[in-house]
């Protein structure tokens, strides 16, 4: 039976949950303006943007005259299908092109969407692909999740849905869904607290938006006098709001979730000047590196995003290896 997209869906299942999330934030982008859907759509699959939203034309020649005006708007269905993990059921994915396909209205753009973690060349998706090559109108897009989030943070949207994906983000991270931050340095500006983090193994900042907002990452480097000069796994960062118990937002290991909080409880205790609503990185052993800033001037901002998939590092203290004696117009930004 099908459900109406919900603020505070019901579903029990975590697959159906994320679904309607990801639904939601479509439709909460053409509800604001069908442009903004119809650029994400453009970008999943070029041409398909061009079948939303009303057009308006002028002069445009009929079979038997010339209207002055002309509003129209195109007919559309998008069908989604998403996997939170592993692969997609083939059968299942045919079935829906040939459903789609023989739904009346044959000039009707159809588009279905593969959402889940595999990439759009993967070989599972072939016969899929050949079923959509022999049907007019029938578009298949592969998605991951990683990609769908990109797509909408690329768009120029109004700040209430900036604010609406970037929380989308930090659900879908929370959830496992996206691998970007497994291979991402989060190199943070430590000048003022670089002897609390040595001696505590914790990082804190305000817990704010803009530059105090920090995506996750899964190894954290302590800058200081343009140097990054230690590198850590970031085990979790823990929320301590004005009120109320700490809050564990994400991890990056295996620890039950109660020893990392009291960790974190216990190390924040002890810093010399703790301030009311933190966020803390609670940080695994430090090993020391030698990672340059070669451009002019300090630190812009308080933090730096790096990708270091190249380097294939299977562990902090690798990676501390790796970086030493690099400069960072040597290593990639992360695009996150």
């Amino acid at each position: 039976m099908s459900r109406d997209i919900s603020l505070f869906p019901s579903y029990d299942q975590k697959e159906n949950r994320t679904t309607n999330y990801c639904l939601l934030i479509l439709r909460l982008l053409y509800e604001e303006n069908p442009k903004h859907l119809a650029d994400v759509m453009e970008a999943i699959n070029p041409g398909a943007g061009d079948h939303v939203g009303v057009k308006f034309l002028q002069q445009q020649k009929k079979k038997r005259g010339v209207p002055d005006g002309l509003i129209t708007q195109q007919s559309f269905t998008i069908a989604i299908e998403s996997k939170r993990h592993g692969s997609f059921d083939q059968s299942q994915l045919e079935r829906h092109v040939i459903d789609l396909c023989e739904e009346r209205r044959p000039e009707e753009m159809k588009v279905l969407i593969a959402l889940g973690t595999a990439e759009p060349g993967d070989k599972q998706f072939g016969q899929v692909l050949e079923l959509c090559g022999r049907n007019t109108n029938m578009v298949f897009a592969a998605l991951t999740f990683e990609r769908l989030v990109q797509v909408l943070e690329e768009q120029v949207l109004p700040k209430n849905l900036r604010d609406t994906v970037r929380e989308f983000r930090d659900y879908l991270d929370s959830e496992g869904l996206l691998e970007s931050w497994n291979s991402c340095l989060d190199v943070v500006n430590c000048a003022g607290d670089i002897e609390e983090v040595k001696r505590l193994g914790i990082y804190r900042c305000p817990i704010a938006g803009g530059a105090y907002a920090h995506r996750r990452s899964r190894f954290f480097g302590v800058y200081s006098q343009k140097t990054v000069q230690y590198i850590a796994l970031i085990r979790g960062l823990i929320e301590f709001p004005e009120s109320g118990p700490p809050v564990l937002k994400w991890k990056n290991t295996e620890e039950e979730e109660k020893t990392l909080l009291n960790a974190a409880v216990d190390a924040y205790a002890k810093y010399s000047h703790p301030i009311p609503a933190a966020q803390v990185f609670l940080l695994g052993d430090l090993f020391e590196t030698d990672f340059r800033k070669d451009s002019p001037g300090g630190m812009m901002g308080s933090k730096q995003y790096f990708d270091i998939s190249p380097f294939n590092s299977t562990n902090e203290q690798a990676l501390a290896d790796d970086l030493r004696g690099r400069e960072w117009s040597e290593v990639g930004l992360a695009r996150i």
